[in-house]
């Protein structure tokens, strides 16, 4: 694997195309000191949306091909002329995957209800050395935090998304008094995942015994109301065991982690009356209504 990935890095920088590793890889070195520390079964990259098609070359011409999604509503999808899509898959010959990100939250369904500001990102990047030895750049501590806490919501606080919760335990374990905590306020309120920040970090104290900044805790709290709702939908308990939430209760408890009440509408219609440019970036082609609420049928049965 680490061949493969060294092959993308060094080709990424001799084109001069700047990225961002994301998730697991990103902690490689640091927060884990051994690849098999922590299992990896991909790498995470963030490019600028401009720079794709130089990526895509870059990839094929070091061995990598790209991977058709199995499913229009996976997180990857369609690559055409008129449409930057949010994550590409790509394979290479010995069978490394790279996941592809033009944004850090990866869900055309629900992005419109997060207004992430990829841009700060960037210019908050945060240069370390990876379990290879590579200079390569990740994000900063507290854009790491939320993304960690962004990818958690888009799975619906499940045990899916398990690893995320543990690189956030440790991260805020080694990290804590670095972390600039009223930035990550800031960035939840402005992300609009106040709800969705407070839960993860309910969950991290109950499940991991993580400990919370207090002033994060009491600024980010919600009503009661969606506190019982959460209650409903996930438990902390399953989380711990390992064991995976329902389908359905993952569905609503990512509803509940919507901190407008009108984004949880506009997430309910946007898949049912998507706009003609969103199911192109879906289908990669024009599609019908009709054709594509067969689509949404046929992926709710199987949901």
């Amino acid at each position: 694997m680490s061949d493969d990935i060294r092959k993308v890095f060094e080709q990424l920088n001799e084109v001069h195309i700047p990225f961002i590793v994301l998730k697991g890889w990103a902690f490689g070195g640091d927060l884990y000191q051994k690849l098999g520390d922590r299992g990896i079964s991909d790498l995470d990259i963030l490019v600028k949306s401009d720079q794709l098609k130089d990526v895509i070359s870059a990839l094929k011409k070091v061995g990598f091909y790209m991977v058709e999604p199995k499913s229009v509503f996976s997180g990857s999808q369609k690559n055409t002329n008129d449409t930057i899509p949010l994550a590409l898959n790509f394979r290479s010959k010995s069978g490394v995957f790279i996941d592809l990100h033009t944004h850090v939250f990866t869900s055309p369904w629900l992005l419109p209800v997060y207004p992430i500001k990829m841009d700060d990102l960037w210019k908050e990047k945060s240069l370390f050395t990876d379990w290879d030895g590579n200079s390569i750049y990740r994000l900063s501590l507290e854009h790491n935090f939320m993304h960690l806490v962004s990818h958690i919501i888009r799975h619906g606080l499940t045990s899916n998304v398990l690893k995320s919760y543990q690189d956030l335990d440790i991260l805020i374990n080694k990290y804590s008094n670095e972390i600039n905590w009223t930035k990550v306020i800031e960035n939840s309120i402005n992300w609009r995942m106040m709800k969705g920040t407070y839960f993860v970090c309910v969950i991290l104290n109950q499940v991991y015994k993580t400990i919370i900044p207090e002033e994060l805790i009491i600024l980010l709290k919600p009503n009661k109301l969606r506190i019982w709702l959460f209650g409903l939908t996930t438990s902390a308990r399953n989380l711990k065991d390992g064991l995976k939430n329902k389908k359905y209760k993952m569905f609503i408890g990512k509803l509940v982690l919507i901190d407008r009440p009108i984004d949880i509408i506009i997430s309910l219609l946007r898949p049912i009356f998507p706009s003609k440019e969103f199911t192109k970036s879906l289908y990669g082609k024009p599609t019908s209504l009709l054709s594509h609420w067969f689509q949404l049928i046929k992926y709710g049965i199987q949901y």
